[in-house]
């Protein structure tokens, strides 16, 4: 028996759209943060845990909203520091190399 319905053909499904790692605004931030970042990196050269060359920013208060640019804030550290203090957060509160977020 003749259908006279041509079949349906499925349409490829369009990819989704990646989302973005940050948002417009917080890319321009992000732009003035390395400057004023690499500026401060300059001046403080030096591992405020163990002494050898710091490479790192670590940031006290954290990076939420404007204290992502308080240079009071900032904390100069090398790699192997700056992952001690991520790992042992109770210990870097302590020694005062990690604030609380709130109320800044």
């Amino acid at each position: 028996m003749f259908n006279p319905q041509p079949k349906r053909v499925k349409k490829p499904k369009a990819k989704a759209k990646a989302i973005r790692p940050r948002s417009k605004k917080r890319a321009k931030e992000y732009v003035e943060y390395n400057k004023i970042k690499n500026d401060w990196l300059h001046d403080n050269h030096k591992c405020e845990l163990c002494g050898f060359m710091a490479y790192e920013v670590h940031h006290k208060a954290g990076k939420i909203g404007k204290l992502l640019c308080d240079t009071r804030y900032f904390l100069a550290v090398c790699r192997e520091c700056h992952t001690h203090i991520e790992l042992n957060p109770e210990w870097a509160k302590k020694n005062g190399y990690s604030d609380k977020r709130l109320n800044k």
